[in-house]
């Protein structure tokens, strides 16, 4: 994934880190290393997630993800002072709501500002002066393109929540811990890229094993990306004002 102009490359080099590829078309995975009078069945709403390995966890709640219904995200990559150079860090922020195919995205950097909407087909975005002149949008409202329109490559991992999920967490060293206590009861699935990087991705070990949190960062940036209302659909119409209709 490449970002915006006003984002170090550092940032997505992170992203990028262990990069895995489309979603999961294997069977569900199983455990198979476990004695199966050994499990505790007694809370019907376990839903087993601390019994896989790390990357079995990871699938899981990926397919998880594909299937919900709708989901809000907040996503934060932030640049940390580089401590050869001393250069300034820099952030991006980006809130999403609903399923890859009907959504809402706000993302900021600096000075830019990006609005995208999603919905039957269609893609609607408008942005700042400088970003609009740089991707050629008309100003004054939203620019409709399709979905697939190379504009929105800038921030494409952004806009699927099981793809950033596999971006930054895939193809590392994951390995599961124990079940957390607390509400809704959760496993903390510890990431090590092996290169520098590291994190922690909570997946809920109660009903669907859907992820809370997602953490991970290196010497030099760190992303933070938080998921809530699992489930709640989101109503997405057409924004105002179109700028350049379909």
């Amino acid at each position: 994934m490449r970002f915006t102009r006003s984002v170090p490359a550092t940032v997505g080099a992170l992203l990028l880190t262990g990069c895995a590829g489309g979603g999961p078309a294997e069977p569900i995975p199983t455990p198979t290393h476990l004695n199966a009078a050994a499990i505790d069945v007694a809370d019907s709403d376990r839903n087993g997630i601390e019994y896989l390995s790390g990357a079995d966890a990871l699938r899981v709640s990926v397919r998880a993800v594909q299937q919900t219904t709708g989901v809000a995200m907040q996503t934060t990559f932030t640049q940390l002072v580089d401590p050869e150079t001393a250069a300034a860090g820099g952030d991006l922020a980006a809130t999403y709501a609903g399923v890859p195919d009907d959504f809402t995205s706000h993302i900021t950097s600096g000075s830019m500002v990006v609005d995208i909407v999603v919905l039957d087909g269609q893609a609607f975005l408008q942005a700042d002066a400088a970003t609009s002149a740089a991707l050629g949008l008309t100003t004054g409202g939203y620019t409709c393109r399709a979905p697939n329109d190379p504009v929105f490559d800038e921030w494409r991992t952004l806009l699927d929540p099981a793809l950033l999920l596999e971006s930054l967490a895939g193809g590392a060293d994951l390995s599961s811990g124990p079940v957390a206590p607390g509400e809704p009861a959760s496993v903390d699935v510890v990431i090590d890229s092996g290169e520098g990087s590291a994190g922690s991705l909570v997946i809920a070990a109660d009903g669907h094993p859907l992820p809370s949190r997602l953490t991970v960062g290196d010497a030099l940036s760190v992303a933070d990306v938080r998921f809530s209302a699992w489930g709640t659909a989101v109503e997405v119409s057409t924004p105002t004002p179109i700028a350049q209709a379909c």
